[in-house]
């Protein structure tokens, strides 16, 4: 296609056709990193019950509340980090 010259059918439909598959793949692409980070929360949740009922039962209530609170932050971290897609743990003055 030449400058100044309107485009034909067929290439509004090439583009068309072009941003649509655009679109769905990156659907699929947001879809897929929620699915991950859905799953890595659940096995975070039940790892983290297993391991309180394990090795905490000996400690006293108080010190296994504080551990807990830790361990839920730091869960609650990586979480977001995975649901966000992103792919570095670098703080932003550091890039």
């Amino acid at each position: 296609m030449e400058k100044g010259e309107k485009p034909t059918a067929t290439e509004k439909k090439t583009v068309k056709k072009g941003i649509e598959g655009y679109a769905k793949s990156l659907q699929e692409k947001l879809t897929l990193k929620k699915d991950t980070g859905e799953k890595f929360r659940k096995y975070t949740e039940n790892l983290a019950v297993d391991a309180r009922d394990f090795s905490l039962s000996f400690l006293p209530e108080k010190t296994q509340k504080h551990i807990l609170n830790m361990n839920r932050e730091a869960l609650l971290a990586l979480q977001s980090v995975i649901e966000q897609g992103v792919t570095t743990l670098d703080k932003p003055a550091q890039k």
